[in-house]
Formats: C-alpha cells, structure tokens, sequence
C-alpha cells in the first residue's frame, strides 16, 4: 500500500515540474531581457544559459 501511495505523489510531482511557468531573464547589466509564461522550470534554464542571461522562475 504504501508503495502505491509513493508512487502516486511521485506521479504528481513529476507532472508538476512539467508544466509552464513563468520567468524573467536578465543580461549581465541587470536589465530585464524576457519575461513569459511559455516554458518549464527546464527550459528556463536552458534557455537563459545558452543567451548568457540569467534567467529566473518566478512563483506561481
């Protein structure tokens, strides 16, 4: 039983992560690039990385 229960918040989380938010990037002066809501928590990042921007999710 407890398994089942596991795996179901484990399921929950999973989808969770998967889904948009949104986010704000910044260039190295600080100044605002980008903001969205079109990515997820993954995407942000990769995102922000390969511009050199530093890139932020923001709370629900």
């Amino acid at each position: 039983m407890k398994f089942f229960f596991i795996l179901i918040i484990l399921s929950f989380t999973g989808i969770s992560c998967m889904k948009n938010r949104c986010y704000e990037c910044r260039d190295t002066a600080g100044n605002v690039t980008e903001k969205g809501c079109d990515k997820t928590a993954d995407e942000i990042v990769t995102y922000g990385q390969t511009r050199g921007w530093e890139c932020e999710v923001l709370p629900d």
